[in-house]
């Protein structure tokens, strides 16, 4: 709110040409006082309609920044709904990915129970269907744009709440480095290309490609009995262990930012 001292009202008083009001006032009150010879009746006078002029002006200064803070809480309030809808759909979206990352850790350790130096893989199909899930990285594309758009106009200031600016300005550090263990994943995976396809086609993976079978003859205790197709496995399981700690840390963040949300709009509606 507006600080109420004698530099605000003269402002006010300045923009709204009331000195020439009081000029012309001041001017009366001066030639009474000299043609009737009654000062201290009309200085009381005088008294009192200065303090009508001040009280005036200070009623309409509140009544303008009581205006103005409604304006700012109606801005609030709809940004802060719009956040709300924004976090709501990346939660959805994180939760998949997390789920995905579960999937690749418990699927890589059990390809690394049945590939070994002497490994004799009894279910062909299965290992097909394994060892294909493993060269797709999950990952996490957040919608950000109304996040974005409130960091950079400087309307994160509009928010009372100091633990939910903190929560918004801070959450892109932990973004950060989930996507940077996305891109450590991934490039694991295309420099671990060759292991694979110099020993086993990929035609034979059902989530790779709907060709059918290779007309090459192709041999998955070759590609099983491989000790750099194991490091593979185990920097898949690797990865999605840590990938998955990190987007459940976004994902308790995020929660935590929803709930902030809901506060602060059930305080302003």
């Amino acid at each position: 709110m507006t600080d109420l001292n004698f530099f605000t009202i003269l402002q006010y008083l300045r923009k709204n040409n009331q000195p020439f009001v009081m000029i012309n006032f001041f001017r009366k009150i001066r030639k009474k006082l000299s043609d009737d010879g009654k000062p201290l009746k009309y200085l009381r006078y005088a008294f009192g309609e200065i303090l009508l002029v001040v009280v005036g002006i200070l009623i309409a200064l509140n009544i303008n920044n009581w205006n103005e803070n409604r304006k700012a809480e109606k801005l609030e309030l709809k940004i802060l709904k719009e956040l709300k809808g924004e976090f709501t759909k990346n939660q959805v979206e994180l939760d998949s990915a997390i789920a995905a990352h579960q999937l690749i850790k418990d699927i890589s350790k059990e390809l690394s129970e049945i590939i070994g130096q002497e490994s004799v893989i009894t279910d062909i199909e299965k290992f097909n269907k394994l060892a294909s899930i493993t060269i797709f990285p999950p990952k996490y594309d957040p919608s950000d744009g109304v996040l974005n758009a409130v960091i950079s106009s400087g309307d994160l200031s509009l928010f009372e709440n100091d633990e939910l600016k903190y929560s918004l300005s801070s959450l892109s550090g932990l973004i950060k480095r989930y996507e940077h263990w996305v891109e450590v994943d991934y490039n694991n995976i295309i420099a671990s290309g060759p292991i694979i396809i110099e020993r086993y086609s990929l035609r034979n993976f059902p989530f790779v490609a709907t060709l059918g079978q290779s007309k090459f003859e192709g041999n998955p205790h070759q590609l099983s009995r491989s000790l750099e197709f194991e490091s593979y496995v185990v920097l898949r399981w690797n990865n999605a262990g840590t990938l998955k700690s990190f987007a459940v840390d976004i994902y308790e963040e995020q929660d935590k930012i929803i709930q902030l949300i809901d506060a602060e709009i059930q305080r302003l509606e």
